[in-house]
């Protein structure tokens, strides 16, 4: 594996026409960068020139330097002299996607989201997640953010939802914890919520009728059609406590009185009802 110094060694500067260059897939993770973002970085380069070259893998993939790319692009540049980085190249994809997102969120400011959407990336390129790779993932993440266990288990939790539902967190329409909620509900519910979100359904309606939803197929068949109301309903607040219960399973804190004390009432009315039954 090469050191850090072979960099002379292994990278080399090369003129590249910018419409050669792609960005890497993996960028996606990121939002797209604003418009007024890209005049500004325009303007300070036309001022003061490029301060730091655009890197690149030897294919032509853009590794550091998205923005920059974009806005030789608005000046009308034709070309740019690039890094390749042959050094990341010969380490693999996974080099490759964590200096990306290790570049991108130590030169900009992201959103607890976008830090934690680049960590995920970072450890599915590793592999499937396991024990090892869960706790590395977190540790990434809580050494970018100051979260508690509740909000970082919170934070896993939302990424794993449709991209508009965090986009939705990252705009503030949406709490966390309602996103981590809907991570536990099922595909088909996640992708109602994000359809509803997506066609600007007030928010609080929709969470307030797909959280906990039960639809009559998911019903035992010994279970009276008026009882699935009071399912649905007991659902709705097991889905509710069940993040913040998630939230402290990696934390020295109980659970929170509230969340005890509602697991408590639905046992019992779900042991009332299969008693009916």
């Amino acid at each position: 594996m090469p050191q850090s110094g072979d960099f002379e060694q292994t990278t080399k500067r090369e003129r590249r026409y910018l419409r050669d260059l792609n960005p890497h897939p993996d960028s996606r993770v990121f939002a797209e960068p604003l418009e007024h973002e890209i005049t500004t970085l325009a303007c300070d380069i036309q001022a003061r020139k490029l301060q730091h070259s655009i890197e690149i893998s030897p294919a032509g993939v853009i590794i550091a330097g998205r923005r920059r790319w974009l806005a030789l692009r608005q000046l009308g540049h034709e070309s740019t002299i690039c890094v390749v980085r042959h050094d990341l190249a010969s380490m693999g994809e996974v080099a490759i996607v964590e200096h990306l997102v290790k570049d991108n969120i130590i030169r900009r400011h992201h959103t607890a989201i976008e830090v934690a959407r680049g960590h995920q990336v970072v450890e599915s390129n590793h592999g499937s997640f396991g024990d090892t790779t869960e706790r590395r993932y977190r540790d990434a993440i809580a050494q970018h953010l100051n979260l508690t266990d509740v909000e970082l288990s919170h934070l896993c939790r939302a990424v794993m939802t449709p991209r508009v539902i965090q986009d939705a967190v990252d705009a503030g329409s949406m709490r966390l914890a309602d996103a981590a909620r809907v991570s536990l509900m099922s595909l088909a519910i996640q992708d109602a919520i994000a359809c509803e979100i997506v066609h600007d359904a007030p928010l609080e309606e929709v969470l307030r009728r797909y959280c906990g939803q039960i639809t009559k197929t998911e019903v035992a068949d010994n279970v009276p059609v008026e009882s699935v109301s009071i399912l649905q309903r007991a659902a709705a607040e097991l889905a509710g406590c069940a993040a913040d219960l998630l939230g402290c399973e990696n934390s020295a804190q109980p659970p929170g009185q509230t969340s005890r004390k509602t697991i408590a009432s639905v046992v019992r009315r779900l042991t009332a009802l299969l008693r009916q039954s």
